[in-house]
């Protein structure tokens, strides 16, 4: 009986604890777990400890933006850097009509020089600008001349020969067969004498004189002092024509060597067409030395035996107001040097 009366005792005083037991609500953003209360910012009835991260989207790599059309006038130095295939410095600093303009290494200028016709070009062995129209062509499609670009000269000036034309050169026929743009010319040179004529083609140009003796006949210097051509397919006025101004200029023999008993004999054209003759014989004494015996033909139908002897002293002297020289060359115990210099036709012989 006693322990029938404890026991119904505890159960009395724990129902009675349990009904004095406090309650108690979880503060805004939290919620009751159990007798706790957790953080649940977003309110999806799960703590936010408890949430496991969801895995970001992954980040899309940044596109490469497109590359702009190729512009060298607007490139700017980064981008030509960027571009280039060569190492170290990749581009020419250039100014046209003063705007900035970088050419890549081995490049060519976009525009052309109104001056030069010619576009700069970019070294890419010392990264220079240089003007060089056999890389870079010329404006107007011009021929490029010995590294210049050049306009057509078609108004032949005065003293030209025209192309076909003939023109006599100090005693030679000249005639003009074919001009090209290097400034070269194929030429017909011919004599005639006694009823005979002697004529070679040739080709002469701008330091390619014709130095030697022409037409099997005279000793002659024929050069070219200009010339300009007229390119097809452009009309221009009547009297355009290709030309070139061709000059008789100075030519001199080698050194001959003249020994005692020898007589050089000179001819040679003068002013009037006729040819006239000199002999040239060398003498020795003890007072002198070496000297010449010059003897002028001019004067043989007067039955006047025109000599004169002079000393060269390792210099020139005129024959006779004609223009040309006889020029010691050396000289030794048996022999004198000597050669001849003129602007005029002549020949030699011993």
């Amino acid at each position: 009986m006693k322990t029938i009366f404890a026991l119904a005792v505890i159960g009395i005083l724990l129902f009675g604890c349990a009904q004095q037991q406090p309650s108690y609500e979880c503060n805004k953003l939290y919620m009751k777990v159990g007798s706790e209360c957790c953080l649940d910012k977003d309110g999806n009835k799960v703590c936010d400890k408890d949430e496991q991260k969801q895995p970001s989207a992954p980040q899309q790599p940044a596109q490469a933006p497109e590359p702009a059309k190729e512009n060298k006038t607007n490139e700017t130095v980064s981008e030509l850097e960027a571009n280039a295939t060569v190492p170290g410095k990749a581009w020419c600093s250039y100014s046209f009509k003063g705007a900035p303009e970088f050419i890549p290494a081995g490049e060519c200028s976009a525009a052309y020089d109104e001056n030069t016709l010619v576009r700069a070009w970019c070294n890419p062995d010392g990264m220079t600008i240089q003007e060089n129209c056999e890389i870079c062509g010329c404006a107007e499609q011009l021929p490029c001349i010995m590294g210049k670009c050049e306009r057509p000269q078609p108004i032949a000036p005065e003293g030209a020969i025209r192309e076909s034309d003939t023109k006599n050169i100090g005693g030679l026929d000249v005639k003009l067969v074919k001009v090209y743009t290097d400034h070269t010319a194929d030429v017909e040179i011919s004599y005639e004498t006694s009823g005979l004529k002697y004529s070679e083609i040739a080709t002469m140009g701008y330091g390619k004189n014709i130095a030697r003796k022409v037409a099997n006949t005279w000793y002659a210097n024929l050069s070219m002092a200009s010339s300009g051509f007229m390119p097809t397919g452009i009309e221009y006025p009547v009297k355009a024509k290709s030309w070139a101004v061709i000059e008789l200029k100075n030519y001199a023999t080698q050194c001959m060597p003249l020994y005692i008993a020898d007589v050089l004999r000179i001819t040679y054209l003068d002013d009037n067409g006729h040819a006239q003759k000199f002999d040239v014989a060398p003498s020795k004494s003890e007072q002198y030395g070496w000297r010449v015996v010059i003897r002028d033909y001019r004067y043989y139908d007067l039955r006047e035996d025109k000599a004169l002897t002079m000393d060269l002293n390792d210099s020139s002297v005129e024959l006779a107001q004609t223009g040309m020289l006889l020029t010691e060359c050396g000289s030794d115990s048996k022999q004198i040097s000597v050669s001849i210099a003129a602007s005029r036709l002549f020949d030699y012989s011993k």
